[in-house]
C-alpha cells in the first residue's frame, strides 16, 4: 500500500531538518567555536542588511525569467502575478523543509493552467538557473586552479564533468523516457526559442546579483572580496539549491568551509560568511513575502495549458 502523501511530506521535512542540524553540529565540533562566536558577535550588521535588501531584487529577476518561460510554453502569466507568486515562493522556501516547498506552492497555485504544465514550467525555470550556475561553477573552478598562488579548489574536474553531463542530458536523452522526457522537451523548446538569450541573460544577471550578497557578508566579518566570490561562492549556491536540507542550511556551510579556506581566510571565516549569508536570504525572503501579501491578487483567469 502506498504511504499517504501527507505522511511522506512530513517525513521528508523531518529528514531535511535532521540533515541540516547534523551538518551544522559536525561543523561546530570541528571548528573554533570561540573564534566563530567572536566573529558573529562583531559582525557589522549594515552589510548584512544590505545583502538582505538584494533578495527582493533577485526575486524580481527570477519572476521575469519564470514569466518568459511560461510564455514560451504557452502559459499566460502576467508580470504582477509572476512577481507576487515568486515573492511568496521565496519566503516559503525559507521556512518550509527541503527548500522547495515554496516552489510546490507556486505550482499548485498555477494549477488552473494544468498541473503538469505548471510543474514543468517551474522545473524548466529552475533548470535554466542551474545550467548557468553549473557553468559558473566550472568556470570558477578552472579560474581558481589557473591563478598563481591559489590551491586548486576541490571539485574543479568534477565541475567540468558535471557541465558536460548536464549538456549531454539536455541534448541527447530520448524524449520518450517516462517523466523526464516531457520536461526535457520543454527545456529544449525553451532553449531553442527566440527568448533563449533573454532567459540566459536573466539567469546570469541573477547569479551576478547573488555574489555581492556574499561579498557584503564577507565584509561584515572583515573578509575582503576576492577570487573566492567566483569559486567557493557559486559552489555553495549550487549546494544550497539541492533539495536535501532545510532552506539550504548545512550543505551551504559545509561547501563554503570546504572550499573557501583553500583560497582565502580560515574555516571560521567561511562558516561566519555562510551563516550571515543564510540569515540575509532568510530576512530578505520574509521581507519579500510581506511585500507579496500587500500586493493585490491578480484577476482569475482559467486558461488551461
Amino acid at each position: 500500500m502506498t504511504e499517504p502523501r501527507p505522511r511522506r511530506t512530513l517525513l521528508k521535512g523531518v529528514v531535511s531538518v535532521i540533515i541540516s542540524v547534523t551538518l551544522l553540529l559536525v561543523l561546530g565540533t570541528r571548528l573554533d567555536t570561540d573564534a566563530l562566536r567572536h566573529q558573529l558577535q562583531g559582525a557589522r550588521l549594515g552589510w548584512v542588511v544590505g545583502a538582505s535588501l538584494l533578495v527582493p531584487l533577485q526575486v524580481l529577476l527570477a519572476a521575469e525569467r519564470w514569466r518568459i518561460v511560461c510564455a514560451v510554453l504557452g502559459i499566460p502569466l502576467g508580470r504582477r502575478e509572476a512577481l507576487r507568486e515568486s515573492l511568496l515562493s521565496m519566503a516559503l522556501n525559507q521556512v518550509l523543509p527541503s527548500g522547495m516547498g515554496g516552489d510546490a506552492v507556486r505550482v499548485w497555485r498555477q494549477r488552473r493552467h494544468g498541473l503538469g504544465c505548471a510543474l514543468r514550467a517551474a522545473l524548466v525555470d529552475r533548470a535554466l538557473g542551474q545550467l548557468v550556475l553549473i557553468g559558473a561553477c566550472a568556470a570558477g573552478m578552472v579560474l581558481g586552479t589557473a591563478l598563481p598562488g591559489h590551491a586548486p579548489p576541490v571539485g574543479a574536474g568534477g565541475a567540468v564533468v558535471g557541465v558536460l553531463l548536464v549538456l549531454v542530458a539536455v541534448s541527447l536523452v530520448p524524449l520518450r523516457v517516462p517523466g523526464l522526457g516531457p520536461l526535457l522537451a520543454d527545456l529544449r523548446t525553451t532553449l531553442r526559442s527566440p527568448e533563449r538569450a533573454r532567459l540566459l541573460g536573466l539567469s546570469t544577471v541573477l547569479l551576478g546579483s547573488m555574489l555581492p550578497g556574499f561579498a557584503m557578508c564577507g565584509l561584515a566579518v572583515g573578509m575582503a572580496p576576492g577570487v573566492w566570490l567566483m569559486t567557493a561562492a557559486p559552489l555553495s549556491l549550487l549546494a544550497m539549491g539541492t533539495p536535501l536540507t532545510f532552506g539550504g542550511w548545512g550543505l551551504r556551510e559545509a561547501t563554503l568551509v570546504g572550499t573557501l579556506p583553500l583560497l582565502s581566510g580560515t574555516p571560521e571565516d567561511a562558516l561566519s560568511v555562510s551563516i550571515l549569508y543564510g540569515t540575509s536570504v532568510l530576512v530578505g525572503g520574509l521581507l519579500g513575502g510581506a511585500l507579496a501579501l500587500l500586493m493585490p491578487p491578480p484577476p482569475p483567469g482559467p486558461e488551461p495549458c
